[in-house]
């Protein structure tokens, strides 16, 4: 007399047939997905209120922490006089342009022309560096932009901004 098996032998062999696929499947599963290492913002023109640049080849992107860390992100367009400024804990970079109406390439070594980076306590100041408008709509209110400079402070360390990009509203 033969055994007789307490389940067909179908839904055995079934059974092991889906084990044999989920366990070789899994390998592929990425349950958790993974994390996107942070990057400079995308060349935008919708006024996305994005910010960043390399800091002598290192991502700087605004972020505070803390009450008295004030605004990441600040840009504003009075009497033609356009101001950005983004906080990073202890450091701040801003940007003063005076008479933008438009699109343009403005010198930021100029008399008029502010442009300065603080780390701590220290003041770099412009030396060399533009920023190109690249796109200006008054009725909606957008700025966008690139820069890059080299600032130096009074004790004649130099910094390097470069890759510089913004998409505001003002």
């Amino acid at each position: 007399m033969k055994a007789q098996l307490p389940y067909p032998k179908n839904l055995i062999a079934s059974l092991v047939f889906i084990f044999v696929i989920a366990t070789i499947g899994c390998n592929k599963i990425h349950i958790f997905p993974k994390a996107v290492p942070p990057a400079l913002p995308a060349e935008t023109h919708v006024g996305k209120k994005t910010f960043g640049f390399n800091l002598n080849g290192q991502l700087w992107l605004p972020n505070t922490a803390g009450p008295d860390a004030g605004p990441a992100l600040t840009s504003y367009l009075q009497f033609n006089s356009f101001t950005l400024a983004a906080n990073r804990l202890n450091q701040h970079i801003t940007f003063n342009i005076p008479n933008v109406t438009s699109t343009g390439s403005y010198d930021l070594t100029t008399n008029v022309n502010v442009a300065i980076f603080f780390s701590d306590t220290t003041r770099y100041k412009c030396t060399q560096g533009t920023m190109d408008i690249t796109y200006f709509d008054g009725q909606k209110g957008i700025i966008s932009g690139i820069f890059s400079m080299k600032a130096a402070s009074p004790a004649g360390n130099e910094v390097t901004i470069d890759q510089g990009r913004f998409d505001m509203t003002f």
